[in-house]
C-alpha cells in the first residue's frame, strides 16, 4: 500500500518502516464504529456501545473494545498490530468520548428495531424505515417486519386454548404480544403481566415463544425473588424481557425493587466486583406461577394494580399436547409479530392501558383477598352501615380489633399489630387511617363500616 492510501493512524518513519499513532488510531475507531460511552456520575462506571453493520448499538466490554480496536489496523496491516499500542488508543477512547446519558439509549420508543429496518409504531399507522445509528438503538429484535398480516393458524389455536376460549382474555394476550416487542417501557403500563394457573396450560410456551421472539440477547430470566436481592437488578440491564416461566409462590417480602421497575423509577445495581451504578428499566416484564406470590410489606390496592394475572385454567391432556409447538410457532414468529404490532396500536390509542376482562378483574380481586389479611377480614367480618348483615352499634376500634384476633387464629394467620391492623384496613379501603376513623362518645371507630352480625356472634361474644 502507497503511503498517500495509508490511513491517518499509520504514519511512516524516514527509515521506511511503519508505526500506527494510539491517538489517531482511537479516532479511527470511535469514527468506524460509531462509538458512544454513558458513564455513571456517582461512580467511574462507563459503558462502551459499538454500532454493528446489523443496525443496532452493542454494549462492548474491554476486551471486545480492545479487539475492535485491533481490528482496525488488521484491516490495513495485520504486522503492525501492538497490544501496548491497543491499550493507549482503548484508554484514549474512553477519554475522549463525549458522555451521553443512560436515557438517551432506546428514547424513540415508537421506533422498533428489528432485522429488515425501524417500525415506526402509532395509533394510525405502522410502517418500516431504514436503520440509522442516530436512533441509538440498542435492542433489535431477531424478526422481520411484514407490510401485510399474514395467517396465523397455530398462534391462534394455542390462544384458543390458552385463553380457555375466552375471546377477552385472548385479546389481552395479543396485547401482551405486542408490547413486549415493542420498545415501550414497562413504566407507561405500570402493570407486569404474570400467566397464572395450573400446569399443563401452556403459560411456559407462551413464556418460552416471547423470549425467543425478543431474543437470547435481549433477555434475562429471573426469579421475582431474585429481583428483589442485592445484585438482581443488573440481570435487567439493557434487557426488553426479564422473567422467568415458574415463579415460586413463596413469601417474596417487600416488592420494594418490583414497584420500582414498573413504575419506571430509578434502580440501583451492582455486580459482584464491580462499581454500582443507577439506570431506569426500559423493558418489560413477564411471569408465569400456578399461584400468585404472597408478599409483605405494602398491601394498598395500587400495588395489586401492578400485577395483570391472566388466568390459564384450560388444562391440556398429555394425548393433546404437541411437543413440537414452540418450533411451529417460532415458523410463525414475524406474522406473530405483525398481529401483535395491531393490539399494540389499540393499547398505545388507549393511553397505553391493556384492557381488562372481567376474568383478570376477578382474578386480581381473589389474589388480594387471599394475600392481604385485612382486606379478607374486610370482606368477611365487615359491612357498610345501614347494609343487611351489618350490625346497628358502632363499635370502637378496641373491638374490632379483638374480633380481627381471633378471626386470624381461626384462619391460621399471624395477626398484626393494632397500628398495622388500622394501617392495613384503610388501605383495604382505598384510603387512608385518618379518612376511615371518626370520634364516638365510646371512642374511635370506622366511619363508614362496622362488624357484621356474624362476626360478632362468632369472635367477640364469650366463647
Amino acid at each position: 500500500m502507497s503511503n498517500k492510501n495509508l490511513p491517518i493512524f499509520i504514519q511512516e518513519r524516514r527509515d521506511g518502516t511503519r508505526r500506527v499513532v494510539p491517538h489517531l488510531l482511537a479516532k479511527a475507531a470511535i469514527d468506524f464504529y460509531h462509538l458512544q460511552i454513558v458513564r455513571e456520575s456517582k461512580s467511574s462506571r462507563a459503558r462502551v456501545f459499538a454500532w454493528y453493520p446489523e443496525g443496532y448499538y452493542q454494549l462492548v466490554g474491554g476486551e471486545v473494545l480492545r479487539a475492535l480496536i485491533r481490528d482496525v489496523i488488521y484491516r490495513t496491516d495485520p504486522s503492525l498490530i501492538s497490544f501496548p499500542v491497543i491499550q493507549e488508543a482503548e484508554k484514549l477512547v474512553r477519554e475522549s468520548l463525549e458522555d451521553i446519558k443512560e436515557e438517551e439509549l432506546n428514547r424513540y420508543e415508537h421506533l422498533i428495531n428489528v432485522e429488515n429496518g425501524m417500525v415506526l409504531v402509532t395509533p394510525q399507522c405502522v410502517s418500516l424505515m431504514d436503520h440509522d445509528d442516530s436512533f441509538l438503538s440498542t435492542i433489535q429484535l431477531p424478526l422481520r417486519f411484514l407490510e401485510e398480516e399474514a395467517p396465523t393458524p397455530t398462534m391462534d389455536a394455542f390462544l384458543e386454548d390458552l385463553s380457555d376460549g375466552d375471546p377477552e382474555v385472548r385479546q389481552l394476550l395479543w396485547e401482551v404480544v405486542g408490547v413486549i416487542c415493542s420498545n415501550y417501557s414497562i413504566k407507561h403500563f405500570k402493570q407486569c403481566p404474570v400467566l397464572v394457573g395450573k400446569g399443563n396450560t401452556g403459560k411456559s410456551v407462551f413464556f418460552e415463544l416471547m423470549m425467543r421472539m425478543v431474543g437470547e440477547r435481549n433477555s434475562s430470566v429471573i426469579d421475582m425473588e431474585r429481583l428483589e436481592k442485592k445484585f438482581g437488578t443488573n440481570d435487567l440491564y439493557q434487557k426488553r424481557l426479564c422473567g422467568c416461566a415458574d415463579m415460586s409462590c413463596r413469601e417474596i417480602g417487600e416488592l420494594k425493587t418490583f414497584k420500582q421497575v414498573t413504575g419506571g423509577d430509578p434502580i440501583f445495581a451492582e455486580a459482584k466486583g464491580l462499581p454500582g451504578y443507577s439506570f431506569r428499566y426500559g423493558g418489560m416484564l413477564l411471569y408465569c406461577c400456578n399461584q400468585l406470590p404472597q408478599f409483605g410489606g405494602d398491601h394498598g390496592e395500587w400495588v395489586y394494580h401492578r400485577f395483570l394475572p391472566i388466568p390459564c385454567d384450560r388444562v391440556i391432556p398429555p394425548e393433546k399436547q404437541n411437543k413440537f409447538l414452540i418450533p411451529m410457532l417460532m415458523e410463525e414468529k414475524d406474522a406473530i409479530f405483525r398481529k401483535g404490532l395491531t393490539a399494540l396500536q389499540g393499547v398505545i390509542g388507549r393511553g397505553f392501558a391493556f384492557t381488562e376482562p372481567a376474568a383478570v378483574r376477578a382474578r386480581r380481586n381473589e389474589y388480594r383477598l387471599t394475600d392481604s389479611p385485612c382486606a379478607a377480614f374486610v370482606t368477611e367480618c365487615m359491612a357498610e352501615k345501614g347494609q343487611p348483615g351489618a350490625c346497628r352499634l358502632d363499635y370502637v376500634i378496641s373491638q374490632v380489633y379483638q374480633v380481627y384476633k381471633r378471626w386470624s387464629l381461626d384462619s391460621g394467620i399471624n395477626y398484626l399489630s393494632r397500628r398495622l391492623f388500622r394501617e392495613g384496613v384503610a388501605e383495604a379501603l382505598g384510603t387512608t387511617g385518618s379518612k376511615v376513623l371518626v370520634k364516638k362518645e365510646a371512642g374511635m371507630c370506622f366511619r363508614d363500616r362496622t362488624l357484621t352480625e356474624e362476626a360478632v356472634r362468632l369472635y367477640l361474644r364469650e366463647r
